[in-house]
Formats: structure tokens, C-alpha cells, sequence
């Protein structure tokens, strides 16, 4: 390491003495504290007690513009890793550099390496580019620089690799067919995911659940299902005995024929006089569902009873 610059100022007849650091000293001084000569990235801590030499790493992305990169140290038998995260830039263009700051000390000296993955979009997903680099050798005082290149394809430059390249753009002739793209009814996979399942303007179908030659549950679809129609008509599709024109034969309650109405021509409701000549009214009959009775009115009694009415 050199030495120090000494220096004499006279000031009012005064000699004031200091001395200036040179260079190397300074520039690993602000290494150090994860300040480098230019804009950094990130930082790569190998030891957290001590940094007596740095190795300032330029990363260049070749063909694409990664939304991760991870910087990992560690030696080559795998007893010891330290790794940071450096996430990409939304206004970097590919090929862009990006710049870590790996920090060391003796204790980093021999028998390491480095592996840079860099990934298309998080980090939590696969690589698309992997390099591994020996370490650099560094000495006591000094910073080091070094440049790793990272290849991957991006040919529309949309953010993704092409799915032939490991990345998941699966058209890489167009930019605005990508995973996260608005699914469209088009003809075409927007989004990656599914053809065309999840198209955000996808019409409406009716499936007929309960085969009863009727459309009552609904499905979203670009194309047609088999066994949908346009309508919705059936107002009960896991009934097969209810669907517009059905007979209303049975007095139960429901809409048969689903026209809004329920129980029509049986005259449900309507007033009625029990045997007992009790004000009634008509109900449907719950042993047998194709006849009404007339069903004593609570308040008129004490005693319900009821009238079959032929």
C-alpha cells in the first residue's frame, strides 16, 4: 500500500501540516462504504467484519434487459456462499451495464468463484442467463474491475426471452404477445397462458347441464362450446324437468315451464271454504302434488284443517 503525501500550507506566517491520502487509498476508503467511482447497483458484502480490497464487477446484459440479477461469491468446494440481489432498471435499454461492488478481505483470497444468474423478470423464477467467473485476483489495498457478459434472446424487446431460449415470450416476433399481455378474442395467445381461456372480452355461452335441450349455466368463451347456447332460458339447469315448455302438471311450488309464474291453473292462493265452512285458502297438496286443498286460514281457527278440492 503507498504511503502518505505530506503537505505544508503557510497561512499568516503559519505552517499548518496535513496530509492527503493518495489515490488507491481513497477510492477503496469510498469502496468500502459502497461508494465506487461510478453509479452502483448493488453491493456484495463477502465479509461483514473487515474490507481491505474490492473488485468492482460491470455486468453487461447482451440481447435482452433482465429484471433481476443475482451476484453470488462462494467457494468452489460450496462450504461458503454470500450472495445480493440487484434488481433491473425500468429505464435501462438492453444492454446496459449494470455495476456491483463486491467488497472482500483476506479471508476471500483462494479457491472462490463467482455465478451471476439473471432473470427475466423476478427473481423467484427460472434463469436465462447463467456465467460463472473465477475470482479475480485482488490485492491488499486495491480495487479490481471486471466485466461479465450475459446472453439471453429478446428479439421484440418487450421485457421477455423467447420461450426457445428458456424465457416465456411465446411470440418473440411480437411485441405485444408476452406473459401479463391483456388476452383478447383475437386468435392469438396474448398473455402465454392458455390460448385464449382467460380473453378479457370474451361473450358469454349457456351450457345445458342437465340436457334438457336448454341453455342455463353460464360460460365465457371466445368460440362457441359444444352443447351452449346464445339464450338463457332454462331456469333451472340442473333440473331437466324444468325448462320453457314444460306442463305445469305438478302444484310444487316451482316454475315449471319458467315463465315467472309458479303453480299457474291451480288457483294457488285463492280463497277458499274448508268442510268445516272455515275461510280457507287454496295450498298444494304435499302428499299428492297434482291436487290442491283447502287449507283452513290460522287466525279464523284453532284448528288447522283442510279440504281436498276436486
Amino acid at each position: 500500500m503507498k504511503g502518505w503525501l505530506a503537505m505544508a500550507i503557510a497561512v499568516g506566517g503559519l505552517e499548518i501540516g496535513c496530509t492527503v491520502p493518495e489515490t488507491d487509498q481513497v477510492l477503496l476508503e469510498r469502496f468500502c462504504e459502497g461508494r465506487g467511482p461510478q453509479t452502483l447497483d448493488g453491493v456484495l458484502r463477502a465479509d461483514p467484519s473487515a474490507c481491505d480490497r474490492g473488485l468492482e464487477l460491470t455486468l453487461h446484459p447482451v440481447g435482452f434487459n433482465p429484471g433481476c440479477l443475482r451476484v453470488a461469491l462462494g467457494t468452489k468446494a460450496g462450504t461458503r456462499t454470500v450472495s445480493t440481489l440487484v434488481l433491473g432498471r425500468q429505464d435501462a435499454r438492453p444492454g446496459d451495464a449494470f455495476r456491483v461492488a463486491v467488497l472482500l478481505s483476506d479471508t476471500w483470497t483462494s479457491d472462490v468463484m463467482f455465478q451471476v444468474d439473471a432473470f427475466e423478470q423476478t427473481c423467484d423464477a427460472v434463469p436465462v442467463a447463467r456465467q460463472v467467473l473465477p475470482a479475480v485476483p485482488t490485492d491488499k489495498g486495491q480495487v479490481t474491475q471486471a466485466r461479465l457478459d450475459l446472453t439471453a434472446v429478446d428479439l421484440d424487446q418487450d421485457g421477455f426471452v423467447s420461450a426457445a431460449h428458456g424465457g416465456t415470450d411465446c411470440d418473440d416476433a411480437n411485441a405485444d404477445i408476452h406473459p401479463g399481455a391483456v388476452e383478447r378474442c383475437n386468435g392469438v395467445d396474448d398473455n402465454c397462458v392458455g390460448g385464449e381461456g382467460d380473453a378479457v372480452d370474451a361473450p358469454t355461452w349457456y351450457a345445458d347441464t342437465d340436457l334438457d335441450g336448454h341453455g342455463g349455466t353460464p360460460v365465457r368463451a371466445c368460440v362457441a362450446p359444444a352443447g351452449t347456447y346464445a339464450v338463457r332460458d332454462d331456469c333451472d339447469d340442473r333440473n331437466r324437468l324444468v325448462h320453457p315448455g314444460q306442463a305445469e302438471s305438478l302444484c310444487d311450488g316451482k316454475d315449471d315451464n319458467c315463465n315467472g309464474d309458479v303453480d299457474e291453473g291451480f288457483d294457488v292462493g285463492a280463497t277458499c271454504t274448508t268442510a268445516q265452512y272455515l275461510p280457507g285458502r287454496v295450498t298444494c297438496d304435499a302428499a299428492v302434488p297434482t291436487r290442491v286443498v283447502c287449507t283452513a286460514i290460522p287466525s279464523a281457527t284453532a284448528t288447522d284443517s283442510s279440504e281436498v278440492l276436486e
